[in-house]
């Protein structure tokens, strides 16, 4: 099973990634198998996946040692860039000729580590199609805040769609934020928001709370 489904899947990736690196394309490739032989598996640790984990299922030759450092090798490659991954993927799971694209927009964790979450409807699902990863305090070195990382996932995602597609964000109210309104306006970002009544918008030139919208609209 793990031989046939690592032939189609290294089929669909060097067709459809091709602006990655052969190298990494390979490994796109085993790393993914490997995944899926994790998931399906009963794993220890209260299910949590581990590098570990993953390594022993990579569909290589090789000691358990030599497929360890593979992956750390893959995983911290400078060449793997994730706007090309979800570019590739956007291809792959949008419908040909699509122009309009909607986004859901979420926040959620593995353990301590947050992640930030672009994902389209699919079959009756929601397949992820770009993430950003975070810690508790935020220490990235060049951003302030959560909400300026938040701003610049937006940027990054709509950047790497594929050309003519215009995406709809859907998000719940937790990014009802009048920044955060206030630059989807500035920068014609179509979105759909469930709002806190509370929210203070600029609506015509008027500030009002998003309650008093529909009385105004």
């Amino acid at each position: 099973m793990n031989a046939e489904t690592l032939r189609a899947l290294s089929s669909l990736v060097h067709a459809r990634f091709a602006q990655l690196r052969k190298p990494i394309r390979n490994n796109l490739s085993v790393v993914t198998v490997a995944l899926l032989q994790v998931l399906a598996a009963v794993r220890s640790g209260y299910g949590h996946l581990s590098l570990a984990a993953l390594a022993r299922a990579l569909p290589t030759e090789g000691t358990a040692h030599a497929r360890e450092k593979r992956l750390h090798r893959f995983l911290q490659n400078p060449y793997l860039d994730f706007r090309t991954v979800t570019t590739s993927l956007a291809l792959i799971l949008l419908p040909a000729r699509q122009r309009f694209c909607p986004l859901i927009l979420d926040q959620t964790k593995s353990g301590a580590t947050q992640a930030l979450v672009a994902a389209v409807p699919y079959a009756g699902r929601a397949l992820p199609l770009a993430c950003y990863t975070f810690d508790y305090p935020l220490r990235e070195p060049t951003v302030k805040s959560q909400n300026q990382l938040e701003h610049l996932f937006l940027l990054d995602t709509e950047l790497s769609l594929p050309q003519g597609i215009l995406p709809i964000w859907i998000a719940d109210r937790a990014y009802a934020r009048a920044l955060l309104l206030k630059q989807s306006g500035e920068e014609n970002r179509a979105y759909i928001i469930r709002g806190r009544s509370g929210t203070v918008i600029t609506y015509q030139e008027r500030r009002m709370k998003l309650s008093h919208l529909q009385a105004q609209a």
